[in-house]
């Protein structure tokens, strides 16, 4: 796959993604789960910054920022990979031709 075509696919997902998004803002249990969410946070941070200084709290913010983008990176992948099926199992199907 061209990067260009990869630019291209990376553009349709991310078109999908905000559909996928907005329809979970109609879902009750994931506005339940980001209501308990943000009420824990205001606990948590209290205890964070009471409980270690400014350069733990930014070696601790670093380690866990850089444990959520790599998992962006796993994600986009794993949909990319899907993408990707999804294609191979219609021309196989002979839905599509090359």
């Amino acid at each position: 796959m061209t990067e260009l075509e990869i630019r291209e696919i990376k553009s349709l997902m991310a078109a999908r993604q905000e559909i996928a998004l907005s329809r979970l803002m109609g879902n009750i249990a994931y506005q339940d789960v980001c209501h308990r969410q943000s009420e824990t946070e205001k606990a948590v941070e209290e205890f964070y910054n009471e409980r270690f200084t400014k350069e733990e709290r930014i070696t601790i913010r670093r380690h866990y920022e850089g444990g959520l983008e790599k998992s962006h990176y796993e994600t986009d992948e794993i949909y990319l990979q899907g993408f990707r099926d999804c294609f191979k199992l219609v021309f196989f199907l002979g839905v599509l031709m090359d």
